[in-house]
């Protein structure tokens, strides 16, 4: 099932040189180890996350009804996108290969070594999680960003944490566990230059790559 996570994570090792040690999930601590009380201002409630992790939804099987017969890979991505821009508007979506790529740029910020959004996300991430819950031939994998100030591992280890939290947040809107990763990259891929605060500001961040699980006839 994850085979498409494999190449991705591939493709990013070659393009960064990075050694990776494997998607991870950080332990559970009280605000994943932080003092912060941003989280009392939205829906999000980890008590509620700890009911889906055996991966259950209130689908009932009946989102095979969304994939059109014979369809491609590629057409039900491509569905996938005009869904999401008509209805998350603040998304910056883009198509890499075989996989959507997903950025929330003025919704999903952070301050310098925080590990929680500056602003408001639950709307946004209960949308988008039903959106994947509609479209249940996807994975999606949530990958964390950091800039380039501090050290290495730590810059690793924040990433990781941002990651599994917004992770942690699409399974509390009912999103099956087991078709959700998270992935810490720290600052080896940088959308913006680490010269200037501005830019900064936007390489911290989390990303969204969305992978279709249908097999094309010419892959079997």
């Amino acid at each position: 099932m994850f085979k498409n996570f494999i190449l991705i994570f591939i493709t990013v090792l070659i393009s960064s040189c990075y050694n990776y040690d494997g998607p991870t999930r950080p332990k559970e601590t009280s605000s994943y180890g932080i003092n912060d009380n941003n989280t009392s201002n939205g829906n999000y409630n980890k008590s509620t996350n700890d009911n889906t992790k055996g991966g259950s939804n209130n689908n009932n099987g009946n989102n095979d009804l969304n994939v059109r017969p014979n369809i491609s890979s590629k057409e039900y991505l491509d569905d996938i996108v005009r869904d999401i821009k008509r209805t998350l508007p603040s998304a910056q979506v883009s198509v890499i290969e075989d996989s959507i790529k997903v950025l929330f740029p003025d919704n999903i910020l952070y301050s310098n070594s925080s590990v929680m959004p500056k602003e408001d996300i639950y709307i946004e991430m209960s949308k988008l999680a039903k959106l994947l819950i509609k479209y249940d031939k996807t994975n999606v994998l949530v990958t964390g960003h950091t800039d380039n100030l501090g050290k290495s591992s730590e810059n690793k280890r924040l990433s990781s944490i941002r990651a599994s939290y917004i992770s942690d947040l699409l399974i509390s809107y009912q999103l099956p566990q087991n078709r959700v990763n998270s992935w810490g990259l720290g600052s080896v891929s940088p959308i913006s230059s680490n010269s200037t605060e501005a830019g900064r500001q936007r390489n911290r961040r989390v990303e969204f790559i969305i992978l279709s699980t249908i097999q094309d006839e010419e892959e079997l």
